[in-house]
């Protein structure tokens, strides 16, 4: 479900992929934060203000909370995504359309038997690929090591990607962070670019 100023402008019989330069009235480029949280990126829009911001949350509760303080400070160039990343994003976005992406904090599922629900995998980034644009930038920021293993190998195996340690996420862009920074865990962040 996409969300244009809390209302909703695309359901099921949108026919896929959406338009964003007609929803948000202007041929911007699109940052995709994924897992938006209670809308820290969107609401502090860290990569500029000429820029479309568009949050995919899978946590109704956040979706609620990000909207209404996004209303609050009147920003027209947000929109929300309710639901999960992988299947939002095959469908609506359409190919080498988006500028950058933030995947900030994903859910480590610390459990063994749970991992497979992790949302970082060869194929994700896979797909993130095909909807970047070239030289578009994925950033990564995680307080999980093992998964940020991970998800490194995920980039690394991926020849779309090549290492953009200068474009690594700004700091304080999570609530997680906040939180994990005054316990004093360790943060790992990284970014890859796409070069083809």
């Amino acid at each position: 479900m996409l969300l244009d100023n809390y209302n909703s402008i695309a359901n099921s019989t949108t026919t896929p992929p959406v338009d964003f330069s007609r929803i948000f009235a202007n041929s911007y480029p699109l940052h995709v934060d994924i897992g938006s949280g209670k809308g820290l990126v969107l609401l502090q829009q860290p990569f500029g203000p000429h820029l479309n911001y568009i949050g995919i949350e899978r946590r109704l509760k956040y979706i609620k909370l990000a909207s209404d303080r996004i209303e609050r400070r009147g920003l027209n160039n947000v929109r929300l995504l309710h639901g999960d990343a992988e299947q939002l994003l095959s469908p609506l976005f359409a190919a080498q359309s988006v500028a950058s992406f933030s995947l900030l904090f994903p859910d480590p599922w610390h459990k063994r038997r749970h991992q497979k629900r992790r949302l970082v995998t060869a194929r994700f980034v896979e797909l993130l690929a095909t909807k970047l644009k070239p030289n578009g930038v994925v950033m990564v920021a995680t307080d999980h090591a093992d998964y940020f293993a991970v998800i490194t190998n995920c980039f690394n195996n991926q020849e779309a990607f090549v290492f953009a340690p200068q474009q690594k996420p700004p700091l304080q862009l999570s609530h997680f962070e906040i939180k994990y920074s005054k316990q004093k865990r360790p943060i790992y962040r990284t970014a890859y670019r796409r070069v083809h």
